[in-house]
Order: structure tokens, then C-alpha cells, then sequence
């Protein structure tokens, strides 16, 4: 082996751990870091040896040896490589010194806008004096190290120490807290447990509160990028004092009561007279003497040096003690009593109110005579407070004489009107007392029938009221009338099930029926002579044949003769069909002789229908909204041509039947049958057009056929045609709506040419 040449080191740099180069194929080169050897072989050309990173300026050797030759050594030195970002410590507002770590030995500069602050890096620390700066700032910083500088790193200026607001003074009267701060900041002001917060604007803040009590403290801190100052305070002190207020005052009162500021003293003045008392728990009372009506009444209140407006009320009347009433018979027209004078007394009668004015502590007020036992009622009013209220009750006074109407010979009764407070009358004949008969709501009828004077003509009588205590009120005097006739009543023809006898009363006041030749009850005769008299409750009435009569009186009691009426058969009841909610028609037949029935609701006749020959008949329903419901009743009643009506026979609207509505399957242009499901039905019947066309079993399963195939119309897309279910018992559902439908076509497909050996066939 000849001379062997020196290999080639790459530069090397205080990052690198590897060094490399180039050399002889094959040889070994050895590369030297202070005393450490690292060798390695040459491969095309080149050699790479792993080393620690080394310091800057580090000599390193490199030789080469092939066949036992040895080259002469290279040398390189180690240069710098990349320099790190140096670290920033957190900077607030409060700071003038940045600080951080670095590489040792190398320059920091620390930058603040366009200022440069630089530093030498010494036991891996750094440290730079600054201005203080504000919150938000940008400060950043590099170092430079063997001719390498680093990337910069950046902080931002915290806030630092935040001083205390100041707050101005506040009385009781303010609502506002004012005060200087740092712009920005929010200021919290504290009062007891509740805060209220604002922010500082031009250096000043003002934040809503409530009035506060003198001798409260208030506190105010301001908060600035998160930093919070310590609190600033002021004590309230007092503002304007409010009004007091004064509680109503009566002429009944003895105190004055109210409300004011608790520790203030509120002195009330009556007259020229002064009563002071302090204020606790938010009130205060004073003593005073009952004033009269309208007295003004002032208060005010002072506390810590001020004092209030003064307040005012007026004395308002107190309670009214209740007048009295002297008693008060039913022949008096005018109630006395006692009273507070100038006081107004209402007397209550009925509805009726009678007022009238205390003079010299009496009244006297006129009213309509009252009956006995009439209760009066008094109360009196001052000055706008009224009285509780006394009553009397009206005793009977002397009674006034009754009436007493034309009694003629034969008459059994003598009638008329009692006075008021009678409880009977005293009917005297030739002055002397015959019987006593009681009054019913106003009236007399006492028996005179016996008394042989009574039955003659000009035969003078008296009859006088008799009140409940026995006392007897003036007499009225009569004589007996020449005996005057009645004329028998007429009865209209009474059939059975008629529920009133009709007919006419000429000159007659009242009729009255008789049945089994007893009298059941009496019915005035109207103005032009008719009556109409109830008989519904007589069941002997009810039954053809028997017979009944009727009676006519006059205003004096004379009666007429009796007329009989006879009972007459009436037309046999109708039947009615079964009638089902929604049905539009009831139906049923009605008895021979019958012309035409009536249809009721409700009692009310609503309609008329003729009766067919063949004894049925058909009365529309389909406008009367009740019988849509299931349950529900009317009446079908008969009539015949003479007027002769029948018993009404009681309908009840039935629930009707419902049925499913069937399924149509998807028919298509060209089917012969339309399909589908009819579930709980017997048959279907199929509509085309909306007429029935036919129809067609329901199959065990629910499903059913039913053909279509000669209905032309099912041969074009988009029309239409109905399938409607049946039940066994007749009822129907709704019918179901079915669309013809276009049969889809796809054309037939084209194939390609297809040889022996193919193994796929291919078209389109």
C-alpha cells in the first residue's frame, strides 16, 4: 500500500451527534474527541460515527488507515448550533425588572414596543430593569449565543396591584353611590349582605342602591383584570326625615296612633296642645282625650338634628249608637224613636225605606199602615258611619171592617175579603153571633146555610175580622139578596186518555168537577165564558162509558145544575218500527180509522204524515237533531177524520249497528275482479258510479271477489268505484273508494349474437 490520504470531516455543530465525512473505500477512519477514538468504516465513499454533543469550539481529529498505511489527520472545530428561546418570568403592572433563564454566557434582549433592554446570562438567570408598564402589554425577548440568536419569547403584562376606590359621602336620602376609580375597573359596593356592582367611566362610577339607614356603612372595592383592591367605606349619614303617618282618629279614640322612623320622636298637636312619643318597632302611640268630629289632628318626627314635614288628619266619626223605636201598632202611620241629633233614621219596611232627621234627639217619620206582625227596622247615620239596627215588630191595632159579598137566598156562604190581621171572621144575624170561619189568604167563607133568617130576602147580617188575640175589629153590615139562577155548563166531547174537560160557563165565575158524585176541584171560567178543568189524574176517566160532572157557581156562590159528561172511546195507539240513530224516516202502522199520525218531541208536536191505505206510515225524522242519539225518545200519536186522536206509543232511538269499512287491493287496468277484506260482514256490494252493480259473498277469512270484468268504465286509469260491507242483520259501513290503476309495461329486451362456447349471454 503506497501513501494514504487524509479523510474529509463535515462540519459539526454544538446540536449534532453524529460526524461525518468521506474517505477510501474500506478503510478505517478514526475519529478523535478529546481523548475518545470513534472509528468506523468507509462505504461508498463515506463514514458516519455517533459522538456526545460537544461543546462550541471542541477540536476534533480524523485519520485513515487502509493496508496497514495511515493517513495524516484532518481537524475541524465545533461551531454553534441552534440557540433556545430564553423563558420570561409573569410581569404585572407592579414590575420594573424583567427576569428569566437562558444558556449561560449568552446576551438576552428583552423588547418593549421599540426599546431594547439586553442582559448577560449568568448560573442560567437573567435580569433586566424596565419601566412599569400597562396590563396587556407585549413583552418579548431573545438570546444570542457564539453568533446564533434564538426565537423570540413573549409575555403579557398582568395586572398587578389594584387601589382602593374612593366613595363620596351618602345620606339616608341617596340612592346613588358615587365615587373616582381606575377606568375600566368594576367597583362592588357592599351593604350588608347584598352588593351592586358598576364600572368606572372617565374615572368616575355611579351605582343604584336603596335608601339606607343613618348609621349603615357602606364598602366599595374595585376589580381590574382579575386583581380585586382592598375596600374603601362611609357611614350614612341622615338625610331629609320622611312624614310620619297617622292612623285613622275617631271620635271614639283615645290614642293616636302611626308610623315613623324607628329612634325618632314624632310629637302630635291638637290644638295648641302637644303629646311627643318615640318611635319603635316602626311606630309610635300617643294618649290624648276623645275629640269631636273634624278636629285636625298634626305629627311630625325629628331624628339626628332633623326634622320631618308634618302630617295631618281630620277626626272621622266614630261609632253610631243605634236610636230607638217606640212601638207601633197596625193602625199607626207614623213611627217615633229617639236618636243622635242631626243624625238621619232609615226605617226598613219590606223593601222599603222611610228616612228621616234627628231633632232635639227625637224623629218621627210617616209610613203606610202595616199589617200585624210586620217587623219595622231603624238605624241612624252620622256623618258617614251608620248605626247597627233596632226592630219592632207591628202589633195589631183596632181591626178595620171586611167586605162582604152579594149573598142571596139559597147562597150557603157568605164570602169576602178579611181585613189585615184578621185570623177569622164573626158572621151575627140580628146581632147576634152565629159562627166563627177562618181566613185563608185574605178570604172568608162562612157557612150561613142553616140559619132559617138567612134564607129570606132583606134579612140584615154583619160580619166583623177577629185578630189572633181575640179582639174584634169593626163590623161591616149586608142584607140578603132575592135568590138569582146559574146557568147549567156545557161539556165538550171527553175522550179516553183526554187529560181536561172543556166546554162553556155563561155568567158563571168558577166550575167544578164532580166524579162518583164527589166534587175534586174547581177552575176559574175565563173572560169569554170557556173553561178548561183537569181531569188527568181521575183513572175512572180513563175507561169508555163512565161519565163525570161539571158544575158552574157565580161570584156569590150560587151553583148551577150539574151536566154530565160520558167518556168516549179514543182511537187504538199506532206501532212504531225499530228506529236506529241516523235513521231519516220512523215507520209503523197506525189502527183502522186513522187518517194521519203526528210525530212528538218533547212533548211537542212537530209534524204530520199522512196513514196509507194498507194501515202504514212514514213520518220524516231526518231534521230532528235528537234523534241522532241512541236513547233518546218521541211519540207517534193517530188521528181520524173526526178528530179522534189516539194514545201516544213511545219510540226509543236504538244504537246502530256499526260495520268496518272493507279493504280494496290495488286493481289494475284489465282486472276482472275487484278483492280485498270485509272483516265481521256477509257480503259486499260493489258501486260503479255510485249504483249498486252487485254483490258477492264474504269468504270465512274476511276476503272476498267480487267481478268487474263487464264494467267498462274499470277499463280506464283514474276512475273510480265503491265497495260497501254487509252484515247478515242488514247493516251497512261506509263504503271504500278504489282507483284504477295503470298496468306498468317494460319493453322486452334486445340480445346480442350468442355462439357456441359462450359463456354469457349480453343484450340491452
Amino acid at each position: 500500500q503506497g501513501t494514504v490520504a487524509a479523510p474529509t470531516i463535515d462540519n459539526v455543530t454544538t446540536d449534532d451527534e453524529k460526524v461525518t465525512g468521506t474517505g477510501i473505500n474500506g478503510a478505517t477512519v478514526t475519529v478523535k474527541v478529546g481523548g475518545q477514538d470513534y472509528p468506523a468504516t468507509v462505504t461508498d465513499g463515506k463514514y458516519s460515527v455517533t459522538i456526545p454533543k460537544q461543546a462550541f469550539g471542541t477540536e476534533i481529529t480524523a485519520t485513515q488507515t487502509l493496508n496497514g498505511k495511515t493517513s495524516s489527520d484532518v481537524k475541524t472545530t465545533v461551531t454553534q448550533g441552534t440557540v433556545a428561546p430564553p423563558t420570561i418570568n409573569p410581569v404585572t403592572t407592579d414590575d420594573e425588572i424583567v427576569k428569566g433563564t437562558g444558556i449561560n454566557g449568552a446576551t438576552v434582549t428583552v423588547m418593549i414596543g421599540n426599546q431594547e433592554y439586553p442582559a448577560t446570562v449568568t448560573n442560567n438567570e437573567y435580569s433586566v430593569a424596565v419601566p412599569k408598564q400597562p396590563s396587556g402589554t407585549i413583552i418579548s425577548a431573545k438570546q444570542t449565543l457564539n453568533g446564533k440568536t434564538s426565537d423570540l419569547a413573549t409575555t403579557t403584562v398582568g395586572q398587578g396591584t389594584v387601589a382602593a376606590p374612593t366613595i363620596n359621602s351618602l345620606t339616608s336620602d341617596d340612592v346613588m353611590a358615587r365615587g373616582t376609580g381606575i377606568t375600566g375597573a368594576v367597583v362592588t359596593i357592599t351593604i350588608g349582605s347584598a352588593t351592586y356592582t358598576g364600572t368606572v367611566s372617565n374615572g368616575n362610577y355611579a351605582i343604584e342602591i336603596p335608601k339606607q339607614a343613618a348609621g349603615t356603612v357602606v364598602y366599595a372595592k374595585q376589580t381590574l383584570f382579575g386583581q380585586t383592591s382592598n375596600d374603601a367605606q362611609t357611614t350614612v349619614t341622615q338625610g331629609s326625615v320622611s312624614v310620619p303617618t297617622i292612623n285613622t282618629v275617631t271620635t271614639d279614640s283615645t290614642t293616636v296612633t302611626g308610623s315613623g322612623i324607628n329612634g325618632a320622636t314624632v310629637t302630635v298637636k291638637i290644638g295648641n296642645q302637644e303629646y311627643p312619643a318615640t318611635v319603635a318597632n316602626g311606630t309610635y302611640s300617643v294618649t290624648i282625650e276623645k275629640q269631636p268630629f273634624g278636629t285636625e289632628i298634626t305629627a311630625k318626627q325629628s331624628l339626628g338634628g332633623k326634622t320631618s314635614d308634618a302630617a295631618s288628619t281630620t277626626v272621622t266619626q266614630g261609632t253610631v249608637a243605634n236610636p230607638t223605636i217606640n212601638a207601633v201598632t197596625s193602625n199607626d202611620t207614623i213611627v217615633t224613636g229617639s236618636g243622635i241629633t242631626g243624625a238621619t233614621v232609615t226605617l226598613s219596611v219590606g223593601g222599603q225605606d222611610y228616612p228621616g232627621t234627628v231633632t232635639n234627639g227625637a224623629y218621627s217619620i210617616t209610613i203606610p199602615k202595616q199589617a200585624a206582625g210586620t217587623e219595622i227596622k231603624a238605624k241612624q247615620s252620622l256623618n258617614g258611619q251608620t248605626s247597627g239596627s233596632v226592630s219592632t215588630i207591628v202589633t195589631q191595632g183596632t181591626l178595620a171592617a171586611p167586605t162582604i159579598n152579594d149573598y142571596t137566598v139559597g147562597d150557603g156562604y157568605v164570602t169576602g175579603s178579611a181585613p189585615a190581621g184578621a185570623s177569622k171572621v164573626a158572621l151575627y144575624v140580628g146581632d147576634q153571633l152565629i159562627r166563627y170561619a177562618p181566613v185563608t189568604d185574605g178570604k172568608y167563607r162562612v157557612y150561613a146555610g142553616d140559619n132559617a133568617a138567612m134564607g129570606v130576602a132583606g134579612t140584615a147580617f154583619q160580619v166583623a175580622g177577629v185578630d189572633a188575640a181575640g179582639g174584634i175589629g169593626a163590623k161591616a153590615s149586608s142584607t140578603v139578596k132575592p135568590s138569582t139562577t146559574v146557568a147549567a155548563p156545557t161539556i165538550n166531547d171527553f175522550y179516553v186518555g183526554d187529560a181536561y174537560a172543556k166546554g162553556t160557563a155563561t155568567g158563571a165565575s168558577q166550575v167544578t168537577l164532580y166524579v162518583n158524585g164527589v166534587a175534586v176541584r174547581t177552575a176559574a171560567v175565563a173572560a169569554n165564558g170557556t173553561y178548561s178543568i183537569y181531569t188527568g189524574d181521575r183513572a175512572s176517566l180513563a175507561i169508555a162509558g163512565n161519565t163525570f160532572q161539571v158544575e158552574a157557581s157565580n161570584a156569590a156562590g150560587k151553583t148551577s145544575t150539574k151536566t154530565t159528561g160520558t167518556v168516549k172511546a179514543k182511537l187504538a195507539a199506532p206501532t212504531i218500527n225499530d228506529f236506529y240513530a241516523g235513521d231519516a224516516y220512523a215507520k209503523g202502522t197506525a189502527a183502522g180509522g186513522a187518517n194521519k199520525v203526528t210525530l212528538y218531541i218533547d212533548g211537542v208536536a212537530v209534524r204530520q204524515a199522512a196513514v196509507a191505505a194498507d194501515g202504514s206510515y212514514s213520518i220524516y225524522t231526518g231534521d230532528r237533531a235528537t234523534l241522532a242519539t241512541a236513547g233518546n225518545t218521541f211519540q207517534i200519536e193517530s188521528s181520524a177524520p173526526t178528530g179522534e186522536t189516539s194514545a201516544k206509543t213511545t219510540g226509543t232511538v236504538k244504537a246502530k249497528e256499526t260495520v268496518a269499512a272493507p279493504t280494496i287491493n290495488d286493481f289494475y287496468v284489465g282486472d276482472a275482479y275487484a278483492k280485498g277484506t270485509a272483516t265481521g260482514a256477509s257480503k259486499v256490494t260493489l258501486y260503479v258510479n255510485n249504483v249498486a252493480i252487485r254483490q258477492a259473498a264474504v269468504a270465512a277469512d274476511g276476503t272476498y271477489t267480487i267481478y268487474t270484468g263487464d264494467q267498462t268504465s274499470l277499463a280506464t286509469a283514474g276512475n273510480t268505484f265503491q265497495i260497501q260491507a254487509v252484515k247478515a242483520s242488514g247493516a251497512t259501513s261506509a263504503k271504500t273508494t278504489g282507483t284504477v290503476k295503470a298496468k306498468e309495461t317494460v319493453a322486452a329486451p334486445t340480445i346480442n349474437d350468442f355462439y357456441v362456447g359462450d359463456a354469457y349471454a349480453k343484450g340491452t
